[in-house]
């Protein structure tokens, strides 16, 4: 069910993109252009330094966060391992299903098979 639903949202997203891509709307095809511009020239504005000191600010602001909303957070990390737990046994079970079942062996076993004997090496003269 959720593979389709991904599948679902990924064909979604490329008629979507294809129909702003191919000028299905022109008026949509504009604001899809000017987006895109726009986010370019947020691309030029932003250099790795921002991007350096964003992630300090973020380090240094998750203790402080954790600390405030400790109890919100534990029972969403609670929720998100409960989830996980489900599909896991889901995955698991499906397996099962889908597993071929283990060979049965034979009832009659065969008679060994000896040794071949060493090959002599011939002699060159």
């Amino acid at each position: 069910m959720l593979v389709e639903e991904v599948v679902l949202m990924i064909a979604f997203a490329v008629t979507e993109f294809k129909r702003l891509l191919f000028i299905d709307n022109m008026i949509d095809s504009i604001k899809f252009v000017v987006l895109l511009y726009l986010l370019t020239y947020v691309g030029v504005q932003t250099n790795g330094l921002t991007l350096v000191i964003t992630a300090v600010i973020v380090i240094f602001s998750i203790p402080l966060l954790y600390k405030k909303q400790q109890v919100r957070i534990r029972k969403v990390v609670r929720a998100v391992k409960a989830i996980v737990k489900k599909i896991n046994s889901l995955c698991l079970s499906l397996y099962e299903s889908v597993r071929p079942p283990p060979a049965t062996e034979p009832t009659s076993k065969p008679a060994p098979v000896a040794a071949p004997a060493p090959k002599q090496k011939a002699k060159s003269k």
